[in-house]
Formats: structure tokens, sequence, C-alpha cells
């Protein structure tokens, strides 16, 4: 538990890290967070500091560069990541939303400090009547960041790996709230608008939910998404996904699992793949047991694919050959440090010495 912000805030802030750390529900969350605009500044900047570090100037430069005329802002909070877009677009029309009332009453009561004409701030979501008689077709950008659609992606992704690991196809009930979220964005968009949309969810996911508004016109923008560095007190290596897209006039194509990977991740032009490892053969060595998923290997049709950069570092995709909706990335380091750790993993899940998994490895 963070002293310091005790000692700051005192009791405030102490019950807003007991309810974190006792996995208290979001909505609680966020009223404790914003008792004061002074404490949600600074739980926001322990909490999300790496992140914003990367998302604001990126976004700063990616509004500037669409110059849109209107903008909603999805699940605002206190007006953070709205006060930077709108002073990037200061003649957009900008209207944010947030289901709780004290961010929206932190933001209302900070506007007027920016450099830039106040938005409109509204308590809710896209459910309410206001989204249809004012969004309808107009948005020329929507953003959301780890706000309203984690309601639909992140509980599926929160499920025990063990349970998600080679799970093809997301439950019934997922896919009919988010098609229902994904329509009424797509109900806001203008044919040509740009939806930004950054999640505190997996690959897995993200790719579920890129395919999702696929069905509804959003095209998946390569070139703008990225994965953001996102460390947070309990994770330090946190990375986000914040996925960029662009509002066709008819159904988008349905992004795989490699067009995520290439899209997150810059791989350097002239790339090759390391075929010094095979996947068969941690396969051919590993059980489906309940250990093994926590690495990935808990069916035989997962897939390794490992690319060497310039730089000497091998990047670590692996996916689920079943539909493709699983994936994990890591940036492996060395190629020697990468072998150390599947000798080491593989040793773990045999019960054996690191030498006979090396031995075993290499066979």
């Amino acid at each position: 538990m963070d002293e310091s912000l005790i000692h700051k805030h005192g009791a405030a802030a102490h019950e807003f890290l007991t309810a974190a750390a006792n996995g208290t529900e979001r909505q609680q969350l966020y009223s404790l967070k914003n008792a004061t605009g002074e404490l949600s500044a600074d739980i926001t900047q322990l909490w999300s500091g790496p992140l914003l570090a990367e998302q604001l100037p990126w976004l700063r430069g990616l509004v500037k560069e669409l110059a849109p005329s209107a903008v909603l802002d999805l699940g605002c909070e206190q007006g953070l990541v709205t006060r930077v877009i709108a002073e990037a677009a200061p003649d957009a029309e900008l209207r944010a939303v947030d289901r709780c009332e004290e961010a929206v009453a932190i933001a209302m009561t900070d506007a007027p400090k920016w450099d830039s004409p106040a938005p409109k701030f509204h308590i809710g979501d896209l459910r309410d009547p206001w989204h249809a008689e004012w969004a309808s077709g107009r948005m020329d950008l929507v953003h959301s960041s780890r706000s309203m659609l984690g309601e639909v992606v992140v509980p599926d992704a929160e499920l025990p790996r063990e349970v998600r690991l080679g799970q093809g196809v997301p439950s019934a009930e997922w896919l009919r709230e988010a098609r229902a979220l994904a329509g009424r964005i797509a109900a806001a968009t203008r044919v040509g608008g740009v939806l930004v949309s950054l999640e505190r969810t997996d690959a897995t996911g993200a790719l579920r939910w890129a395919r999702v508004l696929a069905e509804n016109g959003f095209q998946l923008d390569p070139s703008r998404s990225r994965l953001f560095d996102a460390g947070e007190p309990n994770d330090a290596d946190l990375q986000l996904p914040c996925l960029v897209f662009t509002m066709l006039d008819g159904a988008a194509p349905a992004p795989t699992a490699r067009d995520l990977i290439t899209a997150l991740l810059e791989i350097p032009q002239g790339a090759g793949p390391w075929t010094g490892f095979s996947a068969e053969r941690l396969l051919a060595c590993v059980e489906p047991t309940d250990k093994a998923t926590s690495w990935g290997w808990a069916e035989g049709d997962e897939r390794v694919d490992l690319v060497t950069l310039g730089s000497g570092e091998v990047l670590e995709a692996r996916m689920s050959c079943s539909g493709g909706a699983t994936v994990w990335l890591h940036q492996a380091g060395s190629e020697a440090a990468l072998v150390e750790r599947i000798e080491r993993e593989l040793a773990a899940l045999l019960g054996s010495a690191p030498e006979q998994a090396a031995s075993t490895l290499a066979r």
C-alpha cells in the first residue's frame, strides 16, 4: 500500500487503496478515487503514470493530424484525456461521457482552466437518448480509454488462463453485448471517421473486439495502432493494446491474429524467422496439464512464431491455430535468453533438471 499517498490524503486514500486491493466493484472505486480532484490526480498518476506518459503525446499528435470537427470521448473520467483532445482540436464540437457523477463533476470544475473551450459533459453511456439525438452519424473521432468497452472486453479476458486457452469461440453473451455496443459506436461515426479503442485487455480480447467492430464497418488501421507500456504497482510489465479503426461504408475485413501482431508491434524491415527452436518439439513433450496452460501449451493446435530483430533481440508470438483467437506477445530478449527461459519452463513442467530439459529440447 502506498504510504505517501495515505500520508497526503488520509482516510480517503486508505479507503481507495484497501478497496482496490480487495477487488471492489469498479463503479465504487471510481467514487472513492474521485473524492477530491487532487486525490484523483495522484491516484491516476500512481496507477497510470507509465501509460499516460506514452498515451497522451501520441493521442495529441493523432488528434492534430485528424483535425476532427465532432468528437465523442467515452469514459472520460475526470477529464485528463478529454483535455488533451480538447486542446489539440479547440475548434471541434466535443462531448465527453462517463457513468461516474463524481468524476464528471471534477472534469466540469477543471474544464474552465483548459486552453480550449470546455466540452459538454454527460453522465451516462451510449445507451442514453442524448447519444441518438446528437451523435448519429456525425462523429469524426470516437475515443475510449479503459472505460466503457471494458465492460464487454475485460470480463472475458480476465478468465483464468487455463480456462480461456484454446477457447476459439467467445461466449454467446459476450458476442451479444459486444455487438450491441459496437453497433451503437458505429451509429455515431461517419464514414471515414476514426475510432480509438484502448482497453484493459490482453491480445485475445483485443482481437475478438476488433472482429466485432469489423462486422460494424470498422477497419483496423495497422499504421496507427500500437502497444503501450502501462505498468501498474501490481503489474510492472503490463502492456495494453491501443487499436485504431477507420469507419467504412459496409462491413470491414475481419482481422487475423497476424494482422493484430503486425499492427501492435514494429517489426523492422528485413527481419527474418529464427528456426533454431521448433514448437512441435515442445508439444511432443508437454502433457496438456493445468501447469502447461499457464504458458500456452494446452492443446496441439498452438503455434509459436519467433522473429529475430536487427538488434539481435527475438520477438516471440504464440498463437492459437483454431481461429487465431489467442495471442501472446513477448519481447524475449536475446536468442540465448529465450532458449534459457524455455528450458526453465520445460523443466518445471516435466519436473526435471534444466540440463535434462535442454537435452529434451535439442531432440
